[in-house]
């Protein structure tokens, strides 16, 4: 039921900014102020905006949910193992700096439009720095999971804590990958 409600969200969303486009392209037709070339490309941008938007909103909610998980097995790690798992440090680390990040950029964005942070020049290497991050977070995380964690989940059965730890990496470890990837 919620991913229908977030799918039609992101629908209703992809659908008003084709409507502002098309109620563009009507303006432009009566006043014959621009071609109809600036307009294809307008819209274009107006719904590759939308996109980015999107992203980065889901970006910054997953870093926010790595955030929990992490700290939830960095304090499992500290307070019943010995040690802690250092992938969790890493994520704390990369969530924390893709949620003081992005919605700082998607804030300046939409106040300041075509200010610095929403340059390509800007955006792209900051976003790749991001994209590192976040790489070597999963990398190190599967890494991790597969020498601690030997059979993965299924075959814990000595510790009820460390099951938990089990379950919580895994699930941070999707985080890790899907940030990544978008």
């Amino acid at each position: 039921m919620r991913e229908c409600v977030y799918y039609s969200l992101a629908d209703s969303v992809l659908a008003r900014a084709l409507q502002v486009c098309a109620l563009k392209r009507d303006v432009n037709a009566n006043s014959h102020i621009l071609a109809s070339s600036h307009f294809s490309r307008s819209c274009v941008m107006t719904v590759a905006s939308v996109v980015r938007l999107i992203a980065l909103s889901l970006v910054s909610v997953f870093a926010l949910c790595t955030l929990g998980l992490a700290a939830a097995v960095l304090s499992l790690s500290k307070t019943y193992m010995s040690g802690y798992y250092p992938y969790a440090a890493l994520a704390i680390a990369a969530a924390v700096i893709t949620i003081l990040t992005i919605p700082a950029m998607s804030a300046l964005d939409l106040i300041h439009p075509g200010g610095l942070t929403s340059q390509i020049k800007f955006e792209l290497p900051w976003l790749s720095v991001l994209a590192a991050l976040w790489l070597a977070t999963a990398s190190y995380a599967t890494k991790a999971v597969i020498e601690d964690f030997p059979g993965f989940c299924d075959e814990i059965r000595d510790s009820a804590n460390r099951l938990v730890a089990c379950q919580e990496s895994a699930i941070l470890l999707a985080f890790a990958h899907l940030n990544y990837f978008i």
